[in-house]
C-alpha cells in the first residue's frame, strides 16, 4: 500500500521560475490552506546578478501586478504549475556573511497533480457505486 502525500502540509518542490525569457532555480514549499488558498513558502536567494533580475522586474512594475511562472515537482511525481504568480513582498537581507532575497509569494490560479494509486482508484469506483444506490 503506497501512502499519498497530504496536500494540506507543506509539501517541498524542487522548481524553477521563469519571466521575461528568463528562468532562476526555485525550490519552493507550498500547501493548500484552509481557506482554500494555496500559501507559498520560498528559500531565501542568494542575491547574484541573475537574482537580482526578480526583484528588478518586481520593483518596475510599479505597484501592479507582474506575473511569473512557477513550476515544480516534488516525491511521489506531485507537479505545481502556476502561471499568474505574483510577489506581495521581495526584501533584501543583507548581513557581513550574505545577502539574499526573501519573497513572499502568492497566485491567483495553480494547477496541482498528484498520481492516483491503485488503492486510491478502487475506493473512488466504490464511493461513487456506493452513492448510485442511496435511496
Amino acid at each position: 500500500m503506497t501512502s499519498h502525500t497530504n496536500l494540506l502540509d507543506f509539501t517541498m518542490f524542487e522548481g524553477s521560475l521563469k519571466a521575461d525569457g528568463r528562468q532562476w532555480d526555485m525550490p519552493f514549499r507550498a500547501k493548500i490552506g484552509a481557506d482554500g488558498e494555496i500559501e507559498f513558502d520560498t528559500a531565501p536567494l542568494p542575491v547574484t546578478r541573475e537574482t537580482f533580475e526578480i526583484e528588478r522586474l518586481w520593483s518596475e512594475a510599479r505597484g501592479l501586478v507582474y506575473y511569473f511562472e512557477l513550476s515544480g515537482k516534488a516525491a511521489e511525481d506531485i507537479r505545481f504549475e502556476s502561471k499568474s504568480l505574483f510577489f506581495s513582498a521581495v526584501r533584501r537581507k543583507v548581513t557581513p556573511d550574505e545577502s539574499h532575497l526573501e519573497l513572499k509569494a502568492r497566485c491567483t490560479i495553480a494547477t496541482i497533480t498528484q498520481p492516483m494509486s491503485e488503492l486510491t482508484d478502487r475506493i473512488v469506483v466504490r464511493q461513487a457505486i456506493w452513492a448510485r444506490h442511496v435511496p
